[in-house]
């Protein structure tokens, strides 16, 4: 796991409603590539964030990064935020075809999700 620090102060009033402003989209990326997903809401946050990966089967998904106080963490270095909570995946292959849902998880789970199809690389049976 690393950590990358970010310089952002981040707020969230507590009159006004939390919103994705800027959902991730549907992506299509050619193996070796990069990819990014955006995410993004209309208010300040400081709450905890993630993104998670729904490429396994497995119906909860797993956790590939999180922004918190203490900054970015990630389970590999395939995955990069850029932005306040974008996603970077780095050199995706056949593996990294699937959901991923970003999550503001101190706004009431509040989500969004998108697709993400490899393509010029095939599946090995």
């Amino acid at each position: 796991m690393f950590v990358c620090e970010s310089g952002f102060v981040l707020r969230i009033s507590s009159t006004e409603a939390l919103e994705i402003s800027s959902p991730p989209e549907n992506a299509v990326a050619e193996a070796g590539s990069s990819v990014q997903l955006t995410c993004g809401v209309d208010l300040p946050y400081d709450g905890f964030f993630e993104w998670r990966a729904f490429i396994d089967g497995s119906l909860a998904g797993q956790q590939v990064c999180s922004v918190s106080r203490s900054g970015f963490s990630s389970t590999s270095d395939k995955y990069r935020q850029f932005g306040d909570f974008g996603l970077t995946i780095d050199q995706v292959d056949w593996r990294d075809a699937g959901k991923y849902s970003c999550a503001f998880l101190s706004a009431g789970d509040l989500r969004a999700t998108a697709n993400v199809l490899v393509i010029g690389q095939f599946n090995k049976l």
